[in-house]
């Protein structure tokens, strides 16, 4: 249609205009060299106070870098989600819990059943060992076992 967007626009806002009309008061910047010297004397940082409190033994480090602790055997817990002893989900604990009880995942039950049944089943057969090593040694050699701090005669 032979229709020009600068036909639209009202004159002011043309770039020749704002150039001319700023063309007079922004003068370029002589720099810090060439700025007159004045009669005051220069202004300084304020100086260092001790604070209130004891020193800081270490810098504030920055939450993406390693927090070194003395103990090297113990790992740290950050990165760690807290999981919630009441309800299982992650990102609260049991004491700010206001979900109902959901109990623990079987799997997790049959770990803990199996692994008690082994620890007691441990148990009694060292009991049974060591009667059966009391009584071997008792009727063999036909001596007493004294308990205590005695010397076994």
């Amino acid at each position: 249609m032979g229709l020009e967007p600068e036909d639209y626009v009202a004159h002011w806002y043309h770039i020749a205009t704002v150039k001319k009309t700023y063309d007079l008061y922004i003068l370029g910047d002589k720099g810090p060299d060439q700025w007159p010297p004045i009669a005051y004397e220069p202004i300084l940082p304020p100086l260092k106070r001790r604070g209130p409190r004891r020193p800081q033994k270490n810098r504030k480090k920055e939450h993406h870098q390693v927090k070194s602790s003395g103990n090297k055997k113990k790992l740290s817990k950050s990165g760690q989600k807290l999981r919630c002893k009441n309800c299982q989900e992650i990102g609260h604990n049991k004491s700010k819990c206001q979900n109902p009880y959901v109990p623990p995942s079987k799997k997790k039950a049959i770990k803990k059943l199996a692994k008690k049944a082994e620890t007691t089943k441990n148990s009694i057969d060292l009991q049974a060992s060591k009667k059966n090593k009391s009584a071997a040694g008792a009727s063999s050699s036909g001596t007493v076992e004294k308990k205590g701090r005695g010397v076994c005669v």
